[in-house]
């Protein structure tokens, strides 16, 4: 009964306290991995200066092992980015750095980067991460990163950042190239950064 009339009390030291836990988490988070707040602007340049994915800055300090920087910029007037090369090169790691820091600072953390990277504050961002499974063993699985795809079409706009990894990589290589194609050319007419 006594604490049945003190619910509403309870309730808002209980929201009270999640925020300064969540404080306390972020400012733990930013000092592990020595992270700072870089530029905010309100265009849509991106520039990232010794950008490290946080988490390989925790786990690889750890077992003693280098970590590398990332450096990437895209104008104002550059939309997208493509990477390609070789397998173990690090286009996924240098993408999902890049996706990590912008979403951790749309969250309110500071970033691991020099202060004189630059970011917009994205409105939305989404993120498709495809696999390199053939077609023609698993089409439930291409189906499904095609009908992802779309989704991100649909809602994809100006303020939004777009990430895809291995772009229509499960199926032919000539048929899965005119889609990625394809896929590039609306996401630049939606305005997104790519």
């Amino acid at each position: 009964g006594h604490i049945s009339g003190e619910r509403e009390n309870v309730q808002h030291n209980q929201e009270l306290m999640a925020v300064f836990d969540s404080l306390y988490g972020r400012s733990r988070t930013a000092h592990e991995t020595g992270s700072v707040l870089p530029g905010i602007g309100k265009g849509k340049q991106l520039r990232i200066v010794n950008g490290y994915h946080p988490w390989l800055l925790v786990s690889h300090r750890k077992k003693k092992e280098p970590v590398f920087p990332l450096d990437m910029e895209l104008s104002e007037h550059e939309q997208v980015l493509v990477i390609s090369g070789p397998n173990a090169g690090g286009k996924s790691v240098a993408m999902k750095t890049a996706g990590l820091l912008c979403c951790m600072l749309v969250h309110g953390f500071l970033v691991p980067c020099s202060e004189s990277s630059l970011f917009p504050l994205f409105e939305e961002i989404f993120i498709e991460i495809g696999d390199e499974q053939s077609i023609e063993n698993d089409l439930s699985t291409f189906s499904s990163h095609l009908e992802h795809i779309r989704k991100i079409l649909d809602a994809a706009a100006p303020g939004c950042l777009v990430l895809i990894d291995e772009l229509c990589s499960g199926t032919d290589v000539e048929e899965g190239s005119a889609i990625a194609r394809s896929v590039i050319e609306e996401l630049l007419a939606r305005g997104a950064k790519v």
